[in-house]
């Protein structure tokens, strides 16, 4: 017998309405696994939910911080701009998903991504430091050729004073125990000095320009952590 049209009617709000909270339901216990540190189910939950339904705030909410957590950037980035364009999502979790997108570019020294971010969310006042942008750092190349001319100069220039003095003491020590091998006709042991020699002049002047380098990375890191926490409350 075939059903009357009112009943055909209440039958599909009741199916509609059931399927609603299913995955309402799904989307519950995707949040309790997050909140259990569980994101690899978590995630798996949101997918489903994605698949049935588009992306809400709500799954947008328990997705970016998982994503995160598992170390999976590349789903991060992609979903990142959906997040960010959801004004219904609170400032506070947006703020915290931001600051982790920060702190990921920042430690990975991907600086345009966290450029373009910063600009994205109207920090362009106060501009991400960056390599760029930075007046204080020092030469790498400089270093180099400090320690050519002056072997253990560069070191010192980039705040290993320790460092530096030790290579000129010991560049001085082999040049002067090859001078005195051939002085005293000993032309194998001068030959033995001058190579440790050469390889230590050339290793302090790679070990000068990779000290500037290190430092380098350290000032403007440090830079951006501090922009980072002045900027926080902004965005």
């Amino acid at each position: 017998m075939f059903l009357s049209h009112r009943t055909l009617v209440v039958t599909l709000v009741l199916l509609c309405g059931f399927s609603a909270v299913s995955r309402a339901a799904d989307l519950g216990f995707a949040r309790w696994l997050a909140s259990q540190q569980d994101c690899y189910r978590a995630l798996s939950e949101v997918k489903g939910f994605e698949y049935h339904s588009s992306p809400n705030p709500e799954s947008l909410q328990i997705k970016l911080p998982c994503l995160a957590a598992e170390g999976d950037w590349v789903g991060f980035e992609q979903a990142l701009p959906l997040f960010l364009n959801e004004p219904r999502i609170d400032a506070p979790v947006k703020r915290q998903v931001v600051h982790t997108a920060f702190e990921h570019y920042i430690e990975t020294e991907q600086h345009q991504k966290a450029q373009r971010l910063s600009e994205k969310m109207g920090l362009t006042k106060t501009p991400l430091p960056t390599p760029e942008t930075m007046d204080s750092l020092a030469d790498p190349q400089a270093a180099r050729r400090a320690s050519a001319w002056v072997p253990g100069a560069g070191l010192w220039m980039s705040g290993r004073k320790t460092s530096g003095l030790v290579s000129l003491g010991l560049n001085t020590s082999f040049l002067y125990g090859t001078w005195w091998a051939v002085q005293n006709k000993a032309p194998a042991m001068a030959l033995l000095l001058m190579f440790f020699e050469v390889s230590w002049y050339q290793g302090g002047i790679n070990a000068a320009e990779e000290a500037v380098v290190h430092n380098n990375r350290e000032k403007v890191a440090q830079e951006q952590r501090t922009w980072l926490l002045q900027t926080e409350t902004r965005f």
